[in-house]
């Protein structure tokens, strides 16, 4: 016991230990182990559970600023496009459809319908957009879509 505490690292409890025990054919249940554990003064170590930094655009429930600030109104092509994605129910199929619009004459200039609302879906709405408008890429594009494959897109 007091080897298979020490090989751990100390981070072994009673149960862990225990079935470490049973593993190897003795026959020994938690309980006694965690008393022969408090007898020899033996306690495991808790370890700190790793956290990662999120950044706050990542985590969940995060109000991304208000970037039109309720200016629809663009003086040039391609300034303001905003996007919605809709659900539609249809002789019971569920289908959704993603539009963008150009604030500048209010145009959709890009509308896709799906059967699942996953990246490929929005990445095809945007690619779409993008031909429409003869755009090779969108680097002052603003977004508040999360997804690390969006923003490898624009």
């Amino acid at each position: 016991m007091q080897g298979l505490y020490d090989k751990s690292g100390g981070t072994y409890g009673a149960k862990r230990i225990a079935g470490k025990l049973k593993v190897s054919g003795h026959v020994i249940n938690h309980k006694r182990v965690a008393r022969l554990m408090k007898e020899l003064n033996i306690k495991s170590v808790i370890r700190i559970a790793k956290r990662t930094k999120i950044e706050k655009e990542q985590g969940a429930g995060y109000v991304y600023p208000n970037f039109l600030e309720r200016h629809f109104d663009a003086s040039l092509a391609s300034q303001k496009w905003v996007t919605d994605i809709s659900e539609l129910v249809v002789n019971n199929v569920k289908l959704f459809i993603s539009a963008i619009m150009d604030l500048h004459n209010r145009e959709i200039i890009s509308i896709v319908i799906s059967y699942s609302p996953n990246m490929d879906f929005i990445e095809k709405t945007i690619r779409t957009a993008m031909q429409a408008r003869g755009l090779a890429d969108m680097k002052q594009i603003v977004s508040v879509y999360r997804s690390f494959r969006h923003h490898c897109l624009i």
